[in-house]
């Protein structure tokens, strides 16, 4: 296994961790994944238009807000036991 490798899978299990309790807060509320998603989405847009407006660090956060919707609503789909072909 490359140092790469490693790293992603590190970030990745650690990330995991740290999001799976906003995603039981979320299916305690309601909030499906794909509302997830589409606000995750909505947020790129969001920081898209920042950009464009040359708020570069205001677009940067945005973005990694946005970014950090796409771990929550897989968490969320494993916990309400929604994950389909698609998703993956």
């Amino acid at each position: 296994m490359d140092i790469l490798e490693r790293v992603r899978t590190f970030g990745e299990l650690h990330l995991r961790r740290a999001f799976t309790p906003l995603a039981h807060l979320f299916a305690r509320v309601g909030i499906t994944p794909n509302q997830v998603s589409t606000a995750g989405f909505m947020l790129s847009i969001i920081s898209a238009a920042l950009i464009v407006l040359d708020h570069w660090v205001a677009a940067a956060i945005v973005f990694l807000v946005a970014s950090s919707f796409d771990l929550i609503d897989g968490t969320l789909a494993r916990l309400d036991n929604q994950t389909t072909v698609f998703g993956k």
